[in-house]
């Protein structure tokens, strides 16, 4: 269980995602991200925070925090939102988040995504998402029909009324639920009542970019936007001495020229023309202390370290010792 205090208490000290992260209602630029409620329904929208957008024709529309690289961003993240909200499994659409400080990953402290922390930083977050807009559904049926919250409970995509068995569609209960205030403690499952975390699930991705429909950031094209080919120092830590790019200006297609401390970039209306001009660059670098690093020097820097022992990262146990009692090894 975690309060609405407690909440942003913890959120203060992971550098904010989780207070921002929770906030009430979708951020504008994700607003303008989907064009508006693109159902139509108007009023009948219920945005209990920035991942879910729940309308009363029953669209759900759940949004994904973290890029996809081919690690399952595009499953995982609305699995722990639909886990929690009970909802069944891909009965949603998904967006991807724009720029926006609400979506910073908690584990590094930003927009950003690596580290294998998409799982390890938004898992108690975006569970608490969905479980928090479980339970104002939940608290819009109970004020409907007059019962207490206690005697109801959630399967996917309906609440219950166990006693008499008397269920409403979540599509029914998104006007009443958008009205009502937050929730003061917000409950999740425990592991044994998971529907869908820890279960064989299939990719949401996968017939998209198995069929080709799937669009990739290659594939791009917005519109009046030149592309550029950058010349780099050959050498690491080398900066830009000078440049004739004279040739390359006159290159068709090629609009512009920039130098900068460590390269050169060609910029043109096309990638392939920009690239061709790179090569007509003539370019003096500095390729500064390390020009003469070689792989026979690297490899000897290896094996001076190994030789002098190391620095040991962190001390523990008794290992050398119980190497050195122990009668096998």
């Amino acid at each position: 269980m975690t309060t609405r205090r407690q909440f942003l208490k913890v959120s203060a000290a992971v550098g904010g995602g989780l207070l921002i992260g929770f906030r009430f209602g979708a951020p504008e630029t994700a607003r303008a991200a989907a064009g508006g409620a693109a159902s139509g329904d108007g009023a009948d929208v219920f945005e209990p925070n920035a991942w879910i957008e729940m309308h009363a024709n029953g669209r759900n529309v759940l949004t994904i925090s973290g890029s996809e690289m081919g690690q399952g961003a595009m499953t995982v993240i609305p699995m722990m939102i639909a886990e929690e909200l009970d909802l069944p499994w891909a009965d949603f659409d998904t967006r991807f988040a724009p720029a926006d400080p609400v979506y910073a990953n908690p584990a590094l402290g930003g927009q950003v995504t690596g580290g294998s922390a998409t799982v390890r930083g938004f898992y108690t977050q975006l569970r608490e998402v969905g479980a928090s807009a479980r339970e104002l559904l939940v608290r819009a049926a109970a004020n409907r029909w007059g019962v207490p919250v206690s005697e109801l409970r959630t399967e996917p995509g309906v609440v219950v009324h166990t006693a008499s068995g008397r269920q409403a569609e979540y599509r029914d209960l998104v006007a009443d639920a958008a009205g009502l205030e937050p929730p003061e403690e917000v409950f999740t499952k425990s592991p044994d009542q998971f529907r869908l975390i820890g279960k064989p699930t299939k990719r949401l991705d996968s017939p998209q970019k198995t069929t080709g429909q799937a669009d990739f950031g290659i594939d791009a094209r917005p519109e009046n936007v030149l592309k550029a080919s950058i010349a780099r120092c050959p050498v690491f830590g080398g900066t830009l001495k000078s440049v004739d790019a004279a040739k390359a200006r006159q290159a068709a297609n090629v609009v512009d020229v920039i130098e900068m401390e460590r390269g050169v970039a060609v910029l043109a209306r096309d990638w392939w023309s920009a690239d061709q001009a790179r090569g007509l660059l003539s370019i003096e670098w500095d390729e500064g202390d390390l020009a003469d690093l070689d792989d026979a020097a690297i490899e000897a820097q290896f094996r001076d370290g190994v030789a002098s022992g190391g620095k040991p990262a962190r001390r523990e146990g008794r290992g050398a010792e119980a190497l050195g009692e122990g009668e096998n090894t």
